[in-house]
């Protein structure tokens, strides 16, 4: 029997915005975290690591970036449909960090 995911992503695809246009950065993040256990981002310099993350933890509104497509699932819950109220409002990151 598996156990539900704690922090589930799939699909996460973010853009910049540009002057020409955008640039999609970062293209179909997937990824299963269980309560418990502990996670590390590894990959070449401008991969997408640190786009992937602040994705996560909805941090893009800072950036200038945007959500293409994606699901990122936190205790069950759809991060990605929680409207933030202020810009501090960041998921978890006290928890997840």
């Amino acid at each position: 029997m598996m156990k539900e995911a704690m922090l589930s992503v799939k699909d996460l695809k973010v853009s910049f915005y540009k002057d020409t246009g955008s640039v999609q950065v970062v293209r179909g993040f997937d990824m299963d975290v269980n309560k418990g256990e502990i996670v590390g981002v590894l990959g070449e310099s401008g991969s997408g690591k640190t786009v992937s993350v602040s994705g996560i933890l909805r941090l893009m509104d800072d950036m200038e970036g945007f959500y293409d497509t994606g699901e990122i699932l936190y205790e069950g819950k759809d991060i990605m449909k929680l409207k933030r109220k202020k810009p501090s409002d960041k998921l978890g990151a006290k928890r997840l960090l």
